[in-house]
């Protein structure tokens, strides 16, 4: 395999994912809808591989169509994640029809490997329990995105089963790092992207522990276990839980901040102060971590520890063109 379209290329997965395709020596079609920051590009250019940039609204099929080669390879990043209800419609417009027409695309192009990428956000509204959430477990989204996260993870096993399409859904979970800022398509930032810029910023922020646990894994450690997916001799599986497999508690992810960053001006806030806290730390899917057996025989075990993780977050929010990035992003 030489050559990968991504798209969604300058969101914050598919911004890592060129980087580590480029890194790799792959020509990469970067299917991009708004304008790649200039940072990016300079980054990518100094990688070995070549990246290409291209107009791509998923929701165009004349987008799809005006592509100008046939890639070997497809990772379909592009999605939008809402923190609201307001527009239900245009979140399955993207991220339902979006993935039809990237499946089709694929079809069309014999592409011999699609990689979508799905969301633990399926397992919402999970029962109470205390073993891992498998890829059998039977999904409960409460909110649009997950919704057509659902629908679209069906569809990808539709043509796997039924068109010979040689392709899986990967649900995410917990990740951060590089690249993350706010965007049209991306509205609510992860936990450790306001803990760390609160930390270069030198602003206070109180920290309220709602009983909070997650899947916590680095933006590049995730991109490199979907190459990994994508260059795998066979895929087994036609959904796969993507995720380091282990749940880290509210305590430890500070206690693992204090330790990169021993100056973080980051303070607990006690029960009756709750509603000052400038961040709610909560468990996400009642604390339940995913199940990353299948991950694991697909040949992939995520062993980047938390530390080395947010060390390398944190460089990487202290270089001032990124920084720039993210204010211009929050303004």
């Amino acid at each position: 395999m030489k050559s990968v379209l991504v798209t969604g290329a300058n969101g914050f997965l598919g911004a890592n994912l060129v980087e580590v395709l480029a890194g790799r020596g792959y020509r990469v079609l970067a299917g991009v809808h708004t304008p790649v920051p200039p940072i990016l590009k300079q980054k990518v250019k100094q990688l070995e591989g070549h990246v290409s940039w291209h107009q791509l609204d998923v929701t165009q099929p004349e987008d799809w169509r005006a592509l100008p080669v046939s890639p070997d390879g497809m990772i379909h990043a592009a999605a939008v994640t809402p923190v609201d209800e307001r527009d239900p419609l245009g979140t399955v417009e993207v991220n339902l029809m979006g993935t039809l027409n990237g499946l089709e695309y694929a079809l069309a192009q014999d592409i011999k490997r699609f990689i979508a990428l799905s969301s633990a956000s399926v397992y919402r509204d999970v029962p109470d329990g205390e073993g891992p959430l498998t890829e059998t477990e039977p999904v409960r989204p409460i909110h649009s995105y997950g919704i057509s996260k659902v629908a679209a993870e069906s569809f990808v096993t539709l043509y796997r089963q039924q068109k010979g399409l040689d392709g899986c859904s990967v649900r995410m979970t917990g990740i951060y790092g590089p690249w993350e800022r706010p965007t049209d398509a991306r509205k609510g930032m992860s936990p450790v992207y306001q803990l760390l810029l609160a930390v270069v910023r030198g602003q206070r922020l109180r920290v309220y522990d709602a009983g909070g646990s997650g899947d916590y894994m680095h933006a590049r450690e995730a991109a490199r276990a979907l190459v990994h997916l994508l260059e795998c001799e066979k895929l087994e599986y036609d959904v796969i839980n993507l995720s380091t497999g282990v749940s880290i508690s509210s305590k430890r992810l500070l206690e693992a901040v204090g330790q990169v960053a021993p100056e973080a001006p980051i303070e607990w806030v006690a029960d009756a102060h709750k509603d000052d806290a400038d961040l709610i730390l909560g468990p996400t899917r009642k604390g339940r971590r995913l199940s990353v057996e299948r991950l694991a025989k697909q040949g992939f075990v995520s062993n980047l520890a938390l530390e080395a993780g947010l060390s390398d977050y944190l460089d990487w929010l202290s270089v001032p063109e990124h920084r720039e990035l993210i204010e211009g992003s929050s303004a």
